[in-house]
């Protein structure tokens, strides 16, 4: 279980350089901030908050064996990979 736990974390890390990779590619490459008409600054901050937050909580609960947690890094890994 220890091994799959750091397997866990290792993909969790992953998948969040994955993740913000694809927050500055939204926000420089794709101009997505002005689809909503607010600054570069402003989106990556409304970013992160998603990506920072909800992301170490799945890590969390997935230590501790619960499922929820396992579901929501699935989710945000296939988000970084397939964004």
């Amino acid at each position: 279980m220890q091994k799959q736990l750091r397997t866990i974390t290792i993909l969790f890390a992953i998948s969040l350089i994955g993740l913000t990779l694809h927050a500055l590619d939204d926000a420089f490459g794709v101009r997505e901030n002005e689809w909503y008409h607010i600054s570069v600054a402003e989106f990556l901050l409304y970013v992160a908050l998603v990506y920072l937050i909800l992301p170490p909580i799945g890590l969390w609960l997935a230590r501790r064996g619960s499922w929820l947690g396992l579901i929501l890094l699935a989710g945000y890994t296939f988000q970084a990979f397939y964004g």
